[in-house]
């Protein structure tokens, strides 16, 4: 129960809560509006003092739009408020702007005090970095870092945590190059040709000898999947560092692939190829037999057509055209043999056209090429039997049974033109008696064959063809002459003065040959004119 004293307490309070609200806001308006007269009455003077630096405020670049336009209201209206709300940002302009002015002279003073005390100290960084790269040199220098409160014990911690150590992924790539795996390590020679630690400059960056040989071990290129396989296949790839020499015999070569097979394996681990991989890799690593070479094999039928079929697809064809290629190849092995039997008359044209068909081939198509080749087969019986006919022709003429001009009527008879006849009977009677012999027998051959086949010749003339016989003839006895004499010199003694009846003989085949000599210069001077004057005279 509230008494009556704590009900006039509670009205004492409540009434001193609402004078003091009232009391506040009449002190606020009452010094607000003091300070605006006070203002007011000095607005006029204040406004002329403040004109000149207001104007060259506003004319500052990058001044805000709302900033000017609040210098614009203050000089424009007789207002104090304005000057009131202006003056704080006056203030501290004009504060910055002299401290602005005091900071070159303040630094020209400290920059003579710290000359003269040379109290500037290098940072941990710079230290480290000078002693790094000459630690003697720059040892001195870890006292700036005790100048700036490090202990001995926190410059040797920063010694220790500035040393190189690899990031994560540069671990993830040296594990997977092999770096930490010594048994990997000397089977590739992955530390071979290492330079010496103290020729580099790994030490001034903080990498240790240690550090540095895991570089060197990581930074070697390996063989790629394409050399790798080429080697396999030459015999030259096995885990042995030497580099192996190709098996010669079928058992030789059983195991160089088995070794081959074993090292392919660890070049996966070495460049991290996926357990996934291997053995698809493997498999695919071996050629597939060619087109051409699958072929050839089917046609000895030293392959069926199922494996045909394998090989086709796995040299990549596929679907439709995998069956037009099976199809394809068949016909094409099947037809020259086809053409041939049915040439020999072995087979009939029916069984040729049977047999496509029953590969697969259109009908239509099958009657095509059949029609193709059958006047050249049924010709081709009917040609054997007429070469028979003119090797017995030519016989008879050569045994004298035939006359020539009756081998040239029995030619005519097996449908060649006289030209031709002549030409054939010439040249294979001729061949059956040893000749031609002579430039002009060959000339005289080809100028007939030149006729027979229509085309465009001159004749070779009768005194030239007995020009060159002649020619023929004397060359041939000069060459016998001169062999005579050989024979005769090597019956006598060299050196010997021999009686002129040794002698005799000897210079009588010298006399005989000085005139065939004599002779045949004229006969060959008589023959290259005839010669010249057949081709070139009208």
């Amino acid at each position: 129960m509230v008494t009556p004293a704590k009900r006039f307490q509670g009205w004492i309070d409540s009434l001193a809560v609402s004078w003091t609200d009232r009391l506040r806001g009449w002190m606020a308006s009452w010094v607000e509006g003091g300070v605006i007269r006070l203002f007011d009455f000095l607005e006029p003077d204040l406004r002329s003092e403040i004109k000149p630096s207001l104007l060259r405020i506003r004319e500052a670049e990058g001044l805000p739009d709302d900033f000017k336009a609040l210098i614009d209201k203050t000089l424009e209206e007789p207002k104090a408020i304005h000057l009131v709300a202006i003056v704080p940002y006056l203030v501290g302009m004009m504060i910055g702007l002299g401290m602005g002015a005091a900071r070159p002279v303040s630094n020209v003073g400290s920059y003579q005090i710290d000359r003269l005390l040379k109290s500037f100290r290098l940072d941990p960084a710079a230290v480290i970095t000078a002693w790094r790269r000459d630690k003697v040199k720059y040892e001195q220098y870890f006292d700036d870092l005790k100048d700036q409160g490090w202990s001995d014990d926190r410059i040797e911690a920063f010694k220790f945590l500035t040393l190189f150590i690899p990031t994560a992924d540069e671990q993830t790539l040296w594990l997977a190059r092999e770096v930490y795996e010594p048994e990997m390590v000397t089977r590739y020679g992955l530390d071979s040709e290492l330079p010496s630690y103290e020729q580099t400059d790994f030490g001034k960056v903080g990498v240790t000898p240690e550090q540095m040989t895991n570089k060197w071990r990581a930074h070697w290129e390996h063989a790629s999947f394409m050399q790798v396989i080429e080697m396999l296949h030459r015999g030259l790839l096995s885990l042995d560092p030497t580099m192996s020499t190709p098996p010669t015999t079928e058992g030789g070569w059983a195991a160089r692939d088995a070794e081959g097979e074993e090292a392919l394996f660890d070049w996966y681990r070495l460049v991290e190829i996926p357990p996934f991989w291997r053995d698809r890799l493997t498999a695919m690593s071996w050629n597939v037999p060619t087109r051409v070479d699958v072929r050839r094999w089917y046609d000895m039928r030293t392959i069926d057509e199922a494996e045909l079929y394998n090989v086709y697809h796995r040299q990549g064809y596929h679907g439709k055209d995998l069956d037009n290629y099976v199809l394809w190849t068949k016909v094409y092995v099947a037809f020259p043999d086809l053409m041939a039997r049915w040439s020999n008359g072995w087979i009939t044209e029916d069984d040729v056209y049977r047999e496509l068909t029953g590969l697969g081939m259109p009908d239509a198509r099958v009657r095509e090429m059949i029609e193709t080749k059958k006047k050249a087969v049924e010709g081709g019986q009917a040609e054997e039997g007429k070469a028979l006919t003119k090797s017995e022709i030519y016989k008879g003429v050569k045994k004298g049974t035939l006359t020539r001009d009756q081998g040239v009527d029995l030619l005519m008879d097996l449908n060649y033109n006289l030209s031709t006849a002549e030409y054939l009977l010439d040249i294979n009677v001729a061949a059956l008696e040893g000749s031609p012999e002579t430039y002009e027998e060959f000339k005289n051959i080809t100028t007939k064959y030149k006729i027979a086949v229509g085309k465009e010749a001159k004749p070779m003339p009768e005194e030239l063809k007995k020009a060159a016989e002649e020619l023929a003839r004397v060359t041939k006895e000069v060459e016998a002459l001169e062999l005579a004499i050989v024979e005769e010199e090597r019956g006598l003694i060299p050196g010997e003065v021999l009686p002129e009846a040794a002698t005799a003989k000897l210079d009588e085949l010298r006399i005989i040959l000085h005139r065939a000599e004599s002779e045949l210069a004229r006969v060959k001077t008589d023959y290259l004119g005839k010669l010249a004057q057949w081709r070139h005279g009208g």
